[in-house]
């Protein structure tokens, strides 16, 4: 895996900010850690080269970059491979390289397999940049008068391009998001930040300083007036297989460790599997592998079928309702915007880091070839204008829940019906259009960055041959309509499994004839499962977030109005939503609008969460011409300090609402309730701040209760031990049970309690109110001696304003100038702040700190 970056420097300003801003924020924008670093400043040309890449994994030391001569640079990322020559291990770049200077530009693009993305630095300074033709490794690219730059990462070029160094955001473009759950068309999300289209080429001419781009010359699909009414002979069908059984060959001798191989029971992914049958590669795989939330899960049934038809290794890898964590749920969202830089609904990819890579077979990209969309699976259209008609929705209804605004709406159909024409105009035939506009946005920005970016998975897709796949399309499109293709390969190369039953459909009838010929059966009907198939077993876990996350969902599309949202969602049509959860969680594309809404606000606001895949303790080795440079790794934990978040809110999405029958805090008024702990956080919050960030390992609730505010930190630090402790068991009891606190039961007297840790952070709410002078002053003293060193102490008081309420005789009043006093004479106490009326307009609240060092 490598992530690339590649800028060309226009102006005095490009040359003194972009190599800071690398050096101080480009490995944060990586979401893995990379074990070797290039950073290089190509004076000559003015050109600024910076990639992270990851030799170790499944492969053999594979290397990603290479400078063959001075000044000139090429690297790569995805899997390319050819089905001549062997990559040697330790050199692939080098070898690559070779082979692309040797057959030029357009040669590389027709003849090399796999997936991949490349960029090529000449030591004249011109720059040329493309992927293959299926876009499953897209690039993209950010120009203005200062620069002109390109990579394979979106929130990179984004971050450390723009002239301020901040996110912009292209909202029609974002927008897209809910339109379809991804996003299309050149544009993305960042503004300024464009996809190089599949199938063309962009290249910086240095003389100039001016870029272009260019369509290859060779492209897989055919003009209509070629095709139209044409059928496969058995020579083309004989050829298309033996491209894709080579390609599996060559798989099968690159240089790996270890493999697995996903296995749905669909089409795409059987087809794998007959070529890993006949090719040798089965051989090779560790086993097939199948998800599901449960043993019996339908597809699981299906796939173990299928493996057992060709004698594979079958694993069936379960993940249980019952495990469902709403914490880590939000947590695994926030993290999914910044790994998938915003692209595409968290349906598919919201998965955790992982610290090692693996390699793993997918039959993603044989949608290429057949009518995936099912909704146009049966369309025919006679005229541009039926297309247009047909078309214009594309994928699934645009915006399902009703809550786009209309201009938004039907912008994104004007912009389909643009695209349509001009693919008409370009001589594509009707049906083939919804096949064109999928690889030029959706296999590139849903597949693409999915599976180039799945926590340590790199994917090798057998499916994806340019030669193979210009064959398909050389007929009438009807033959693809019906799944000609993926029929006569798999009967070529397995027949016995074309008889077994798909999971939901079953073979067109119109395939009859060749079944017939071939001397196979089709199955009548779909296979038939002993547990039904059903939302809640294909995604088991959004339905859940769903019904448990619906009011903080709310908050969250809320608590900003101003993030820029509601400019492409009507915030009147969103508070209607929030009444039809039992409609939303019965319909797939409903929640994937849902999840997608999450996920843009989730971007407009920064609050993602940073995490990166791969070992933090390997070592880096950086490779740079630059004098004085050293790259750190970024910060490794699972969450950044709340309080530097743009909004201290976000915990309250995430914060369980359970309120124990005994808690005597509730009177009755959940809104108070809730608000009381938000008062509470707001002041611990702010201690943070002033006392400076810091992780917190080990959190103290001292008089915890039921857990009024031990709820709200069990939200905001979610990998925090935190100790729950309090004379009442029944509610250290319920804090344990429900915040997964560690129970601690207090005596009544004297505070001497023995904890044997020191705490990072200690909050004692309402406990001192109740206390005289001396018992106040000597359980002060025991809470700052449990702090850690930086250790912070957040307690509330009764303070002079409270006379009103209380009068002075039932509660010691704890005037300022007494607390003042008191912690003078610890110098070792740092006070950082004394809020008189601070929680909940009621009480008084001190903040201060154990120093660190010496006094």
């Amino acid at each position: 895996m490598n992530k690339f970056l590649v800028v060309k420097l226009r102006t005095d300003w490009a040359r003194k900010h972009l190599l800071d801003r690398v050096v101080s924020d480009g490995l944060r924008q990586v979401p893995y850690h990379g074990d070797r670093i290039h950073l290089q400043l190509l004076q000559k040309t003015d050109v600024l080269v910076f990639s992270v890449e990851s030799t170790r994994g499944p492969f053999e030391r594979i290397d990603h970059v290479c400078s063959p001569r001075a000044d000139e640079w090429f690297l790569f990322d995805g899997v390319p491979y050819s089905r001549e020559q062997e990559f040697n291990a330790g050199r692939w770049a080098e070898s690559l390289y070779e082979r692309y200077r040797q057959g030029g530009t357009e040669r590389f693009f027709e003849d090399t397999l796999g997936h991949f993305c490349l960029a090529h630095v000449e030591a004249d300074g011109r720059i040329t940049a493309f992927g293959d033709f299926s876009g499953l490794a897209p690039l993209f690219t950010y120009e203005n008068e200062h620069l002109s730059a390109v990579s394979n990462r979106q929130m990179l070029l984004a971050r450390l391009c723009s002239p301020d160094g901040e996110l912009h955001f292209d909202l029609q473009a974002l927008s897209w998001l809910s339109g379809q759950s991804n996003l299309f068309g050149r544009q993305t999300a960042f503004r300024a930040v464009e996809l190089i289209v599949p199938g063309e080429y962009w290249s910086l001419d240095p003389r100039t300083g001016s870029s272009e781009r260019r369509r290859f010359r060779s492209r897989f699909w055919h003009p209509r007036q070629d095709i139209e009414g044409v059928d496969y002979s058995d020579a083309q069908l004989d050829e298309l297989t033996d491209h894709l059984l080579e390609q599996s060959r060559a798989i099968a001798r690159l240089p790996f460790r270890s493999m697995t191989m996903d296995l749905t029971g669909g089409m795409d992914s059987r087809l794998v599997l007959a070529l890993a049958r006949r090719s040798g590669l089965l051989d090779r795989i560790d086993h097939v592998q199948t998800y599901g939330p449960s043993g019996d899960a339908p597809e699981i049934q299906v796939a173990r079928k299928l493996a057992d038809a060709v004698g594979a290794r079958f694993q069936a890898q379960i993940h249980h309702p019952s495990e469902f964590d709403l914490v880590r749920t939000w947590e695994r969202l926030r993290y999914h915007v910044f790994r998938y830089e915003g692209a595409i609904c968290p349906i598919d990819g919201l998965l955790n880091p992982a610290r090692h890579s693996r390699l793993n077979l997918s039959g993603s990209g044989g949608e290429i070839v057949r009518k995936h969309i099912k909704k146009h699976r049966l369309t025919n259209p006679k005229s541009l204008k039926e297309a247009m008609d047909l078309f214009q929705d594309y994928q699934q209804v645009m915006d399902p829940l009703k809550v786009q605004r209309d201009s938004v709406t039907e912008s994104q159909r004007a912009f389909l019906r643009q695209q349509i024409a001009q693919k008409y105009e370009e001589g594509a035939a009707l049906n083939d259009i919804v096949n064109l506009l999928y690889v030029e946005n959706r296999m590139a920005l849903w597949a693409g960055i999915l599976l180039n970016n799945i926590s340590g998975s790199i994917r090798i897709y057998p499916l994806v041959n340019f030669k193979a796949t210009r064959l398909a399309f050389l007929s009438d499109s009807r033959q693809r309509q019906i799944d000609r293709i993926h029929f006569e390969a798999m009967r070529r190369l397995e027949p016995g499994l074309v008889e077994i039953p798909f999971m939901n459909t079953t073979w067109s009838s119109a395939l009859a004839p060749y079944m017939k010929r071939a001397g196979l059966r089709a199955p009548d009907r779909p296979f038939q499962t002993t547990v039904p198939f059903s939302i809640e077993s294909s995604l088991p876990w959004s339905a859940q977030f769903l019904e448990q996350a619906w009011p903080q969902i709310f908050d969250l599309f809320f608590e900003i109005p101003d993030s820029g949202l509601f400019e492409i969602v009507s915030p009147r049509d969103l508070k209607r939503l929030r009444g039809q959860l039992s409609q939303v969680v019965q319909s797939v594309v409903k929640i994937k609008q849902v999840l997608s809404l999450i996920e843009m606000q989730l971007l407009l606001t920064g609050d993602m969460i940073m995490q990166y895949d791969g070992d933090p303790e390997s070592e880096i080795l950086l490779q740079t011409n630059v004098d004085g440079i050293s790259l750190s790794r970024p910060e490794t934990s699972r969450r950044p300090a709340p309080i530097r978040t743009p909004h201290r809110e976000a915990y309250r999405r995430s914060m369980r609402r359970d309120i124990a029958p005994g808690d005597r805090m509730f009177s009755g008024d959940r809104e108070h309730y809730f608000s009381v702990t938000e008062s509470a956080m707001e002041n611990i919050f702010l201690a943070l701040e002033i006392g400076g960030s810091r992780r917190l390992k080990r959190i103290l609730d001292f008089a915890c209760g039921h857990g009024r505010v031990l709820r709200g930190l069990r939200a905001a630090f979610p990998d925090a031990s935190i100790v729950a402790a309090d004379i009442s068991e029944d509610g250290v009891r319920f804090c344990s049970e429900t915040f997964g606190a560690e129970p601690v039961i207090l005596p009544a007297w004297p505070p001497r309690f023995g904890f044997e840790d020191r705490f990072d952070l200690v909050w004692c709410g309402s406990l001192l109110t109740h206390l005289n002078e001396s018992d106040s002053r000597s359980y002060l003293d025991f809470l700052t001696g449990i702090l850690a060193p930086g250790g912070i102490l957040v307690c509330s008081f009764h303070g002079r304003h409270s006379t009103n309420r209380h009068g002075q005789a039932e509660y010691f009043i704890c005037k300022p100038s007494w607390m003042m006093a008191y912690l003078e004479q610890k110098p070792h106490i740092q006070i950082l702040s004394y809020r008189e009326r601070g929680w909940d307009n009621h009480q008084d609240v001190l903040a201060c700190a154990l120093r660190k060092g010496p006094i």
